[in-house]
């Protein structure tokens, strides 16, 4: 029993160091962007590897959000406060580096970047939904008792005082000043459409690829490379053909940075889940006897017995009925 409980504590250790060092590096990563667009860089190349490399961090701290407010466990009326307390963070040190850069940033600017977060957010947020409520993927870590946990008086004393806190933070934050003018550049609307169908087809790949079994990791990180190189190459094609061909080559690094940073850093945060005891499940979700229609018992499927019986052609029913003899993971 003490041995058990020992290793429960352990376990919530990990979790909020692993929680804690992924909180620091969102508030980071955004309070650098500030000096991608307020600078004036005297090596050219140089910068342009850095900015990539901090707006793809960046972009990598949305995608991770919108992750946990699609796949994460528990209920959706926990999972999405807490994202949005998240969102508002990221937010603040987004104000945070650009006033710390630029004097005249003014509250227009803060809320024109709290509007494109929101839309990048949502937009992030759709293929995740799409594996959750169609194909039944998910994030889950131990038993399924976790994520049936009530939303304890506890969890609401302590969601109040952090919503509090963060509110009472955005009136230190915020630009001084009563003028509010939103009003985006035209070349915005075109521009986003395609970092999020980029970014889509980047990203949500890559949460995949971080829970396979260890022996084909190294391979499928290859494949991904050279997969992220080709999509930034059509990507590039396709800002060259809308916006005219007038990208330079420190534009060029800027994209292939950008790219593979986010992949990078959605698949590391996904590896360090996956260290402290969070898997990657697939499962046809059922209605427990007698039991609420909310709460749903699970048939889980690991990404690498659903890889492997795509390409093997073995169909779904089988696999959920125990007809399948593929190898899991842990080599059951």
């Amino acid at each position: 029993m003490s041995a058990s409980l020992s290793q429960r504590q352990g376990e919530r250790i990990a979790t909020w160091i692993v929680v804690t060092i992924l909180i620091a590096i969102n508030l980071i990563a955004g309070s650098l962007v500030g000096s991608v667009f307020h600078h004036s860089p005297a090596q050219h190349l140089i910068w342009a590897l850095y900015a990539g490399t901090v707006l793809g961090f960046a972009i990598a701290q949305l995608n991770l959000i919108a992750i946990w407010s699609a796949l994460a466990p528990g209920r959706l009326l926990v999972r999405l406060p807490w994202s949005m307390i998240l969102l508002m963070l990221m937010w603040y040190a987004l104000i945070v580096g650009n006033r710390a850069v630029s004097r005249s940033f003014s509250r227009t600017e803060a809320v024109q970047l709290g509007l494109v977060l929101v839309y990048g957010w949502l937009a992030a947020m759709a293929p995740f939904w799409i594996a959750r409520l169609v194909f039944k993927w998910r994030l889950q870590r131990g038993g399924d008792e976790e994520a049936r946990e009530q939303f304890s008086i506890r969890q609401l004393l302590l969601g109040m005082l952090i919503l509090s806190f963060v509110l009472a933070l955005g009136r230190a934050v915020l630009p001084a000043g009563n003028e509010l003018f939103v009003s985006m550049e035209s070349e915005i609307y075109l521009i986003l459409p395609i970092l999020t169908f980029a970014n889509m087809i980047i990203v949500a790949p890559s949460l995949w690829v971080a829970f396979w079994d260890f022996e084909r990791l190294i391979v499928a990180v290859a494949v991904w490379l050279i997969h992220c190189g080709v999509v930034t190459a059509i990507e590039l094609g396709v800002f060259a053909a809308t916006l005219g061909p007038g990208m330079d080559l420190e534009a060029i690094l800027v994209f292939i940075a950008l790219n593979y940073a986010q992949f990078f850093s959605v698949f590391c945060t996904m590896l360090a889940l996956r260290a402290i005891g969070y898997g990657f499940l697939r499962g046809a979700q059922q209605s427990p006897a007698g039991g609420s229609p909310f709460e749903q018992a699970v048939i889980p499927e690991t990404v690498e017995r659903s890889v492997d019986h795509l390409f093997a052609g073995v169909d779904a029913r089988d696999v959920e009925a125990g007809g399948s003899d593929l190898p899991l993971a842990n080599g059951e």
